[in-house]
Parts: structure tokens; C-alpha cells; sequence
């Protein structure tokens, strides 16, 4: 799809009421004057952590698009009036990304990653001493001891 070079490339993250409400969100985009690139991948029902206007549960989607700078206001003061739209956020993105890249991808990646302490990543340290390891043996450390104490 060929778009104006004056138009930036945005990702926007919708939590719906209903899966049914994609279309008017679509709407909405278009009339605003947006060039839709894609829809990406994953929209799926969620629960959500604490109730939004008396719901529990939404609709998870994330739309990718091109748009004039200044369309973006008036857009977002449309998606604020959309009763179907219980939460909302646009970004401006570097670059275009492919849709198996989204957010809602990469919040998976996230989930499935396997748990390492940040102690674990750091390849040039030095490995701790155990007391089995110890460098000065105890003698030296009761002399040490001695001539604090005596300051």
C-alpha cells in the first residue's frame, strides 16, 4: 500500500467491550482519515484486573496504521467518545512492524521466557568465594580484627 510521506506510522491498542465493536473502531480510523495497514494477530477476550464501567472482562486488539500528525487529536477525542472503547492508547512507531512483532507477541515472549536472576547474565564476574574458598584463613582475619579494634 502506497502511503503520503507526510504521514507517520502508528500502532494503537484497543480494550473493547465486544469483539463485535472492531468494525466501529475501523470507523472511526477511516473517517478520521487513517490508511489502515494491518490488524495484527491475537485479539482475544481477556479478564481484566479490576472492573472498567462495571465490566471484568474486554477485548483485546492492536491495529496498525498511517496518519496526518494532526489528525491524531481530534481522532483520540472520537475514540474518548466511543462508548464501545473502554480503554485506548496510540503510539508513534519507529517502524513498521511486522505483525507477529505486536505487543501483545511480544507479551507472550514475555510470559513464556524463561526466569533468570540478574546475577545469572553477567558473564565477567568473578564467581563469589564460598566459606570452603576462603582466601585468607582465619588467623589473618583475627590479626586484622586486633589492629581495628586498637585504633
Amino acid at each position: 500500500m502506497e502511503h503520503n510521506e507526510e504521514k507517520k506510522y502508528y500502532e494503537a491498542s484497543f480494550l473493547l467491550s465486544e469483539e463485535t465493536q472492531i468494525e466501529a473502531v475501523m470507523e472511526l480510523l477511516e473517517k478520521a482519515g487513517t490508511e489502515h495497514v494491518q490488524t495484527a494477530p491475537g485479539g482475544r477476550q481477556i479478564s481484566l484486573s479490576y472492573p472498567i464501567e462495571k465490566k471484568t472482562n474486554a477485548y483485546f486488539i492492536t491495529l496498525n496504521f498511517f496518519a496526518k500528525p494532526e489528525i491524531i487529536e481530534p481522532l483520540t477525542r472520537d475514540l474518548r467518545l466511543s462508548e464501545s472503547i473502554l480503554r485506548f492508547l496510540i503510539i508513534s512507531a519507529v517502524e513498521k512492524r511486522a505483525p507477529e512483532e505486536s505487543m501483545l507477541t511480544q507479551e507472550k515472549d514475555i510470559r513464556n521466557a524463561p526466569t533468570q536472576s540478574p546475577r545469572s547474565t553477567q558473564k565477567d564476574e568473578a564467581p563469589r568465594q564460598t566459606a570452603g574458598d576462603a582466601a585468607v584463613s582465619n588467623e589473618e582475619l583475627e590479626k586484622k580484627l586486633e589492629e581495628i579494634l586498637n585504633q
